[in-house]
């Protein structure tokens, strides 16, 4: 089995140019998790199941942190704020979320986003969104950092939103080029 290692240069270039004011959501805590996991046991998690990749999830979060806060300018802050669907789907924690992402800008901090993993496992994602589905015709799935990022950007009324990603990440289908 083939193990990455940790692109640095990636978290230097990102850090330096994240400031107030910036909202970054960040992927790859599953991922760094199972690295760091391979490295110090030379072994993976078996099998690979929603509460192997919980695991990598929460170890690979702090090791995200970490290095977030490695290159940002030592001026700034840095918050660490997991979302989930729910935060999108109910009217009174978008506010919530939306009140601190702002106050965490006038207080010199980068919010750190990430789905939260951690804690989150599909056979219970499926469930609690048919049961949102019910209630409201809207329903914000948020299965990837892609649409978290989308949401937030919708919900801050950004200017601007730059997703950085493969372009399979942009396709209905990942086998079909024309399904952008």
């Amino acid at each position: 089995r083939e193990i990455n290692e940790l692109d640095y240069n990636t978290f230097s270039r990102i850090g330096k140019y994240l400031k107030p004011g910036h909202v970054w959501v960040s992927s790859g805590a599953v991922e760094i998790g199972k690295i760091d996991y391979f490295k110090r046991n030379d072994y993976l998690i078996e099998p690979e199941n929603d509460v192997a990749k919980s695991l990598y999830a929460s170890q690979g979060q702090s090791i995200l942190m970490e290095n977030y806060r490695r290159f940002i300018k030592p001026e700034y802050s840095v918050n660490q704020i997991l979302l989930e669907h729910s935060h999108f789907n109910d009217k009174g924690k978008s506010e919530y979320i939306r009140t601190l992402l702002l106050e965490a800008m006038k207080c010199k901090a980068i919010p750190i986003i990430n789905y939260n993993d951690s804690v989150s496992n599909d056979e219970i994602l499926r469930m609690e969104l048919n049961e949102v589905r019910k209630h409201q015709e809207m329903v914000a799935e948020c299965i990837d950092n892609d649409e978290t990022a989308s949401r937030l950007s919708v919900l801050l009324k950004s200017k601007y939103l730059l997703i950085l990603t493969s372009s399979e990440g942009l396709l209905r289908d990942a086998h079909d080029s024309s399904s952008l």
